[in-house]
Parts: C-alpha cells; structure tokens; sequence
C-alpha cells in the first residue's frame, strides 16, 4: 500500500489508525515527514505523544524521521520500525 499524498493545508492521520498493527505510527510519520518537508504547519513533531512512542522504541526523533521519509510504503516504514526494536532486545539480551 503506497503512502498517502500530502494534503495542504496539512492534516496528519487520525490518532487511532494503525499500521501493520502499530499504534500511532501513521500519524507519527505523516508528522515526521511533514517536519523534515518543512510543511507541518501548526502540528507539533515531536509531541509529548510521539516523544513516549519514540521512547518505547528507544527511537530518537531524528532517526524516525529517517525511516519515516526513506520508507517507501507504510507497511516498510511498520517492519523497519520492529526491526529496529528486534535489534534491540537482542542487543540487550547479549
């Protein structure tokens, strides 16, 4: 599934859409995007919301800005995210 196009004025994703079964993602990475296309307007990235997701997946938000923009489909941008979470608790476990 391709990614949606930018809307103007932009507007992220609902709060309660899902991607591949990851909360928050897709408007997390319409945010994200927004921010680094210099077009968010008056949404705020990261907001203390994405700022707890990014903590859980001990993403800083720069970095999931990379994955967000360099993925080129929602359902890549959900398996880039677990993988680098994956990496993690094996980096942990070691």
């Amino acid at each position: 599934m391709s990614q949606p196009p930018i809307e103007r004025p932009f507007r992220p994703r609902a709060r309660d859409v899902t991607v591949d079964g990851v909360p928050w993602i897709a408007r997390m990475s319409d945010k994200a995007k927004a921010f680094a296309g210099g077009y968010i307007d008056e949404y705020i990235y990261p907001c203390p919301i994405d700022r707890r997701v990014l903590a859980q997946l001990q993403l800083s938000s720069e970095d999931f800005i990379q994955l967000a923009v360099e993925a080129e489909s929602d359902e890549q941008l959900a398996e880039d995210v677990r993988s680098h979470v994956a990496e993690l608790r094996k980096a942990q476990v070691a």
